[in-house]
C-alpha cells in the first residue's frame, strides 16, 4: 500500500512540476519535480525516477539558460 501511495504522490508532484514549467514558474517546477523524485526514490520506483529525472534536467537547463 505504501508503494502505491509513493507512486501516486510522485506522479502528482511531477504533474504539478510540468504545469508550473508550462506557465514559466521554473523554480516552482523545479521544487515540485525534486519532491516527485524524492517520493519515487522512497518507493523504489525506478521507471518513474527516470521519467521525473528527464523532466527535471529540462527544467535545470531552462534555469541555466536564463542565468
Amino acid at each position: 500500500m505504501e508503494n502505491k501511495n509513493a507512486k501516486g504522490e510522485a506522479k502528482a508532484y511531477m504533474g504539478l512540476g510540468i504545469c508550473e514549467e508550462k506557465v514559466m514558474n521554473i523554480f516552482h517546477a523545479m521544487s515540485n519535480l525534486v519532491t516527485a523524485l524524492s517520493k519515487a526514490e522512497e518507493g523504489s520506483l525506478n521507471k518513474l525516477e527516470k521519467e521525473i529525472s528527464k523532466e527535471l534536467v529540462r527544467v535545470y537547463q531552462t534555469i541555466a539558460l536564463q542565468q
